[in-house]
């Protein structure tokens, strides 16, 4: 997926491990590995300081958030109890609100802001069981007041 500016791209593969890329380049600006399958969605989070978040989904139920100046895991979470995070976005205005789809139909709303001291996990501030088998992928609309999903 692209970096909002278009110079980086970030791309997870089956062994768990997510990509920086310079797409000018060509070149890998740097390689983080946090899940232990395979990575089904990634997306940039907007923030004052431009894209130097990311946040990965994968197989093992997880969410990883990585700071790409330090080029590791800040922090991971279990999104749900079983299944796999197969979407994620951002809302693109602050980059507060993290949205995840996968876990048996499940979409999450998760908010950045507040995010649980001991483990640095974001806060659900919603949960919604959208679809009867997968949910797919999750997207915001109109500056973050919208959330739609697809899936099965």
């Amino acid at each position: 997926k692209f970096s909002s500016d278009g110079k980086r791209i970030a791309c997870g593969n089956s062994d768990g491990a997510c990509h920086i890329l310079d797409t000018e380049t060509g070149k890998i600006l740097g390689s983080m590995k946090a899940h232990a399958s395979t990575i089904r969605a990634i997306c940039w989070m907007s923030s004052a300081d431009g894209d130097n978040k990311l946040a990965s989904g994968a197989n093992d139920s997880l969410v990883c958030l990585y700071d790409l100046r330090a080029m590791n895991v800040a922090t991971s979470w279990r999104a749900y109890p079983s299944g796999a995070v197969f979407g994620l976005d951002s809302d693109s205005t602050t980059g507060d609100y993290l949205a995840t789809a996968g876990g048996g139909g499940m979409v999450t709303l998760w908010d950045s802001r507040s995010s649980s001291s001991d483990t640095g996990s974001f806060v659900p501030v919603a949960s919604v069981q959208a679809h009867n088998g997968e949910a797919w992928d999750v997207s915001f609309l109109d500056e973050g007041m919208k959330l739609a999903s697809v899936g099965d």
